[in-house]
């Protein structure tokens, strides 16, 4: 869709009439030269423009003082200008004497400024380039050597590198300045490049800027950049279709697929092709189509069909490779006439190309390059307009565009009125020359340009600002012209020349000898485009006040892009030497602030739109102050002051950022003229102003306010605490401000008493929505070598502190850690590193104090919770089991919906990253933050075991009797804070059933990895003793009395022992602590059995713990080898007592040990295995030494292996029998 509206007007308009019989090409030398090239007498004239040749004025045409002319070798076919190098560029032609043939070739004209305006001959030297040495400055001709007769010939305007085409081959040739070393004499010079570009097709125009190239015949469209070696290394890109080789072209990223084996389908569709062939698959469906004109169906079709070869002339290093890159590839489609699909319907007519060089670098890529400009880096892509017979596609390329976001290329269609013959824009608008003249609109560049640099630099996103901008553009002006050949543009004027001679030569007569006009078309500044646009705005704001705010933001993105981009311009500017160039930088800041505010000034009235006044306000350099007052004095209080409100709110969240406390200082110092209740002006302070706005039109917005901006709240805390007293019907978010005002007062009961008057989801939501309540920000001024700089210092604030990390309830405590995790993990808001120094720094500060024990089991809480989201999570994304420590840990979302509504309704603050330091231990972590965490965990439940065990000991006296039925109770106790939705325990014996059959709230990290001989180990044997027995109330021990968090906290450490996630570095300080405090640590055996090889834990259980031998070697063993060894030792045991009375027990006990591991191998391994586990004695013990003990059990192991062989037998049998059974069923089912 296009909108009509006569708002564009050229500033200016010159004409010139000529009188030349064979004019066969032109240029500008902008802004003021005309170069034109005759045939007739093979001339080139250089023109001033703005002067009448025709013989009118008699002052110039008597002297031809403005006109420069010089003798061309051939005929010009075409001509070029180009502002680096302040040459010319012509293709001129000759028909050949031998073989009538004609033969082309590429010129170049240098030095044409120091040519005197006379009658006579300007003498011409002639070089070849990279050939000849010119010893002085003088007009020159560079003949480029070619083998071939070019078809295609283009220019670089920012580095003055030429392109020249044959057929599908095109060479390059870098400019480069030269110094003649004896007269020390500046020129200029080409050099051919040491590669050539060959093409899929012929082109028939090329154009190029920097490294990125455009080629496009009748039906295609090429556009691809080229990249040296560096740039390869350090891209992103996944291009397909280009190749490198010297020979036939191949594509380099192509899908190549064994057919024999699965295919990848999503590969195939990125790439679109398969083994070579190109086929489409976005296919429609049937149901899907709609009679009608299909916009998507007439532009050109993105495809993957085009190839580019490099071609190298020379032999070259690694180094010097260069590599092509696809960038877009058009193709026009097809289209059905009457039924029938015919192709080459329509065809590609005219090309324009501009480069865009913002003011921000965007890229930091070697310039030495020599296709890259000196401005490189400020180099963001370029913009295309390619058109058929009657419509145009304008397409803007990012430099770091990736192939799966061709797509995203495309800007606009423009329908133009007639055939176009050409076409041109700037910043500002399009151009197009039709049959009836010339066509101007709006273009939408900025638009993607800001789109993309958005992210990058910080920029509002252009589609939350420009609300009521649409795609629609504008055809803004429509001049006629008539019987216009060419169209020559520039950044500063549009010239037109037209023939108007008589088809018939009879029909001439003396005044139709001038045959040619040259219309000198001058664009209107920025000034005045803004003005008309304004204007126009103004007119239609009450009958059409969507236009109206259409146009304005059309206008204000006009000015952002103007303002964002640069010209290319000679160093000086009164030089016409222009070798030297320069990026120019447009100065609009005066009329950006005059737009944003007019714009802004709209939002701010607007119910539904109010929220994007502030960035516009924030383009106009207006703080809050100037906010205030500007809608006060422009409104006062007849409108509703909806979105002043708002914009205050978040200019609010935006100074919290800030952190710069003399700004606040000034901002609540100022005053503002507010009229009171009878609308009568008076002078208040800001913040009591500020008050006085929220208590008329919206008094619940005072403590969200409060809880949301800290700078508002530590400025008007008596305010708003004698604002909210008086208030009837508080919420919770009231009573938490008056909470917050109460500890600011030390009143910490108060605040205490309030606080268990929220309920406990109510709180939560409120902690989530205002999550910076629990943090204090603080700046402090570090001096360093040049200046000094303000350092943010991050800590819990009071609130925190006072009413979760001391002596807190386990409700307050869970409560916190939910909090904390929910911003940590879901939302992003705060870094997990961070929080951890936080942490880290409030312990170290409370050590020795009743709150360090508070604080360190809130950490230990939190951790736990985020690392079971973290494996959780990663175990539901990879679809693995938990041990699995090679997937990724992407997060998943566990929210309440409506405090997922709230983040989303306050997007403003994910931009700022909060508690991020420059500490690189915590930044980076050991590895990761998970890594880090459980590290930190690790830490944690061994401080927190070694004073649990200090404690435990200080009861040794206090001995108890306890049986079944009161271990029960206990079990129960413990498990109060185990986990729900535990996973079945498949390596557990009694004790882990208990704690997840009475499982809790929070789960234990790992507790079904943990191994099942650990609760043989003390202090969990006497439990499992007693929980063995079938008595629960006549049997009876001593005991003594439990701690339930010491045997819950040692239960969770060995279970993290046990999960495989430990690091070698985390091992190695765990047995560190452990050896340092042997003593002092109940279950210290059984923590270092987890970390420590397996010899040396089976050297500590059989010294130790040897009725746990069996249970170890069921968890650990891999080898046979490790069961023979095994069985060695407990023979070597039983062996090595003295044969007495009082070792009975011993030699007893040990020969039921080993009995049991046979057992256990003759039940579950082959017959084979076996064999080679057992030793080659015949019996268990020494044989001497068990004649002399009273035991009832064999000593042969040949009766092990007859328990193994009848095993192997009964299972041969019952398989047997099961085939049979199974053949007998289906015989009879037949």
């Amino acid at each position: 869709m296009v909108r009509v509206m006569s708002i564009y007007h050229f500033a200016s308009q010159t004409i010139q009439q000529l009188t030349i019989d064979e004019l066969s090409a032109s240029c500008l030398i902008p802004p003021d030269y005309i170069v034109l090239a005759r045939n007739s007498d093979h001339v080139i004239e250089i023109r001033k423009l703005n002067c009448d040749y025709s013989g009118n004025n008699e002052e110039v045409s008597g002297s031809n003082t403005s006109i420069k002319s010089f003798s061309s070798v051939d005929d010009v076919q075409q001509l070029f200008y180009s502002r680096f190098g302040n040459f010319l560029i012509s293709v001129e032609s000759r028909i050949s004497n031998y073989e009538k043939a004609e033969i082309k070739y590429v010129r170049i004209y240098v030095n044409w400024d120091t040519i005197v305006p006379s009658n006579q001959p300007q003498p011409l030297r002639a070089r070849i380039a990279s050939k000849i040495t010119p010893m002085k400055k003088s007009l020159e001709m560079i003949e480029i050597p070619l083998s071939c007769n070019p078809s295609v010939v283009a220019f670089c305007e920012s580095t003055g590198n030429i392109i020249v085409g044959h057929k599908n081959i095109l060479q390059l040739f870098f400019f480069k300045y030269c110094t003649n070393e004896t007269t020390k004499l500046q020129y200029v010079d080409f050099f051919e490049a040491s590669f050539q570009i060959e093409l899929d097709f012929q082109p028939s125009k090329v154009l190029f800027n920097e490294n990125i190239i455009c080629c496009c015949n009748k039906q295609y469209l090429h556009i691809f950049k080229i990249i040296d070696r560096n740039e390869s290394n350090t891209s992103t890109l996944s291009e397909s279709n280009v190749c490198t080789s010297t020979e036939i072209p191949q594509t380099k990223d192509a899908v190549n697929i064994n057919l024999e084996y699965n295919v990848d389908f999503q590969a195939i569709s990125n790439k679109k092709e398969l083994n070579g062939h190109i086929f489409k698959v976005d296919i429609k469906s049937t149901q899907e189509e709609v009679l009608g004109f299909d916009e998507s169906e007439m532009k050109p079709m993105i495809v993957n069909e085009l190839g580019v070869n490099i071609k190298y002339t020379v032999n070259l290093p690694e180094s010097a490779i260069v590599y092509p890159r696809n960038m877009l590839q058009l193709k026009l489609q097809s289209m059905k006439i009457s039924g029938v699909m015919r192709e080459n319907v329509d065809i590609f007519k005219s090309i324009h190309m501009r480069p865009l060089y913002v003011r921000p670098k965007v890229t930091e890529t070697n310039t030495e390059f020599a296709m890259h400009s000196k401005f490189h880096n400020h180099f963001y892509g370029c913009a295309f307009l390619v058109t058929t017979q009657q419509d145009g596609y304008l397409y803007q390329i990012n430099t770091n565009i990736r192939h799966d976001d061709m797509s995203k290329c495309f800007l606009n269609t423009y329908p133009f009125t007639s055939a176009v013959i050409d076409v041109y824009f700037n910043f500002n608008v399009l151009h197009a020359l039709c049959e009836n003249g010339i066509e101007s609109y709006t273009h939408r560049i900025g638009q993607k340009l800001f789109s993309d640099l958005s992210g990058k630099f910080n920029l509002p996103e252009i589609d939350a600002i420009y609300k009521n901008l649409s795609n629609t553009i504008s055809l803004v002006n429509l001049r006629p012209f008539m019987n216009v050949h060419f169209m020559i543009p520039s950044d500063k004027n549009l010239v037109l020349l037209a023939n108007d001679s008589p088809s018939s030569p009879n029909e001439q007569s003396d005044e139709e000898a001038i045959n040619w006009t040259i219309y000198n078309l001058n664009y209107p500044s920025i000034d005045t485009i803004y003005q008309d646009f304004k204007e126009f705005a103004d007119k239609s704001l009450r009958r059409y006040p969507s236009y109206f705010m259409n146009l304005l933001e059309e206008i204000h993105l006009m000015l952002r892009t103007h303002a964002m981009l640069a010209e290319i311009e000679p160093e000086e500017e009164n030089s016409e030497l222009g070798s030297e160039m320069k990026l120019k930088w447009h100065d609009c800041e005066n009329l950006m602030e005059e737009a944003s505010l007019a714009l802004a000034d709209c939002f701010v009235m607007n119910e539904c739109e109010h929220k994007h006044s502030l960035v516009f306000y924030e383009m106009a350099n207006l703080n809050i102050i100037g906010i205030f007052q500007r809608f006060i004095d422009q409104n006062g209080m007849a409108y509703s002051p909806i979105g002043l409100i708002e914009a205050l709110k978040e200019s609010f969240h935006n100074l919290t950022q800030t952190h710069d406390s003399q700004k606040f200082d000034e901002i609540f110092a100022s005053t503002i003229n507010f009229p009171n209740e009878e609308n009568e002006m008076r002078n208040l302070r800001f913040g009591e102003a500020l008050i006085e706005l929220f208590k008329r039109f919206a008094p619940k917005e005072v403590a969200r306010l409060s809880l949301e901006s800290i700078v508002f709240r530590e400025y008007m805390d008596e305010k708003i605490y004698e604002f909210l007293t008086n208030y009837n019907d508080k919420a919770n978010g009231e009573i938490l401000c008056i909470i917050l005002h109460l500890l600011k007062k030390d009143e910490i009961l108060a605040a205490n008493s309030l606080l268990d008057q929220i309920k406990r989801y109510d709180l939560y939501q409120l902690l989530i929505r205002h999550w910076n309540i629990l943090f204090e920000f603080s700046t402090n001024a570090v001096a360093t070598t040049n200046r000094k700089i303000s350092k943010s210092i991050i800590s819990f604030s009071d609130f925190t502190e006072l009413l979760f990390l001391t002596n807190a309830s386990i409700e307050r405590c869970e409560l916190l850690t939910d909090v904390l995790l929910h911003h940590i993990y879901d939302t992003k808001m705060i870094k997990f590193n961070g929080n951890m120094k936080l942490f880290m720094e409030y312990l170290a500060s409370q050590l020795g104090h009743d709150s360090y024990l508070s604080g360190q089991n809130i950490l230990k809480m939190l951790l736990e919770k985020y690392l079971w989201r973290y494996y959780e999570t990663r175990t539901q994304d990879a679809e693995i089991s938990l041990l699995s420590i090679t997937s990724s840990g992407n997060t998943t979302t566990l929210s309440a919906s409506s405090a997922s509504e709230d983040i989303q309704k306050h997007k403003h603050e994910r931009k700022h990253s909060f508690l991020s330091w420059n500490d690189d231990e915590l930044q980076n972590g050991t590895s990761s933050n998970h890594k880090h965490a459980l590290k930190i965990l690790i830490r944690v439940y061994l401080s927190q075991l070694k004073m649990l065990s200090f404690k435990q000991e200080k009861r040794t006296g206090q001995d108890i009797r306890i049986n079944k039925a009161q271990l029960f109770k206990v079990i129960n106790e413990m498990s109060t804070a185990l986990f729900l939705n535990q996973k079945p325990v498949t390596k557990f014996d009694k004790i882990a059933q208990l704690l997840i059959q009475n499982a809790g709230s929070n789960p234990i990290l790992f507790l079904d990895e943990r191994y099942r001989y650990l609760d043989w180990l003390p202090p969990f044997e006497s439990i499992l003793q007693l929980l063995s027995n079938t008595d629960a109330y006549e049997n009876q021990y001593e005991y003594s009395k439990m701690d339930k968090d010491l045997l819950l906290t040692l239960i969770k450490l060995q279970a993290l022992l046990c999960s495989g996630e430990v690091s070698s570095d985390i091992a190695k300080e765990i047995l560190n602590y452990l050896e340092s405090n042997r003593d002092s640590i109940i279950g210290h055996d059984s923590l270092k059995i987890c970390i420590v090889p397996l010899k040396q834990a089976i050297d500590i259980i059989l010294e130790n713990n040897p009725q746990c031998i069996l249970e170890y070697a069921r968890c650990h063993f891999k080898f046979d080898n490790d069961w023979s060894d095994l069985i060695k030792l407990l023979q070597k045991q039983a062996n090595e007592f003295e044969v007495c009375e009082a070792n009975m027990g011993q030699i007893l006990f040990y020969q039921r040990l080993i009995k049991e591991t046979l057992e256990y191998l003759a039940a579950t391994k082959p017959l084979d295995t076996v064999l080679k586990i057992f030793p080659d004695e015949k019996h268990l013990i020494n044989n001497e030494v068990f004649e002399t003990i009273e035991s009832k059990l064999n000593n042969d192991f040949e009766d092990y292996v007859k328990i193994c062989v009848d095993r192997e037998r009964s299972d041969k049998i019952k398989s047997m029998i099961s085939q049979t059974g199974l053949q007998l069923y289906e015989a009879i089912s037949k």
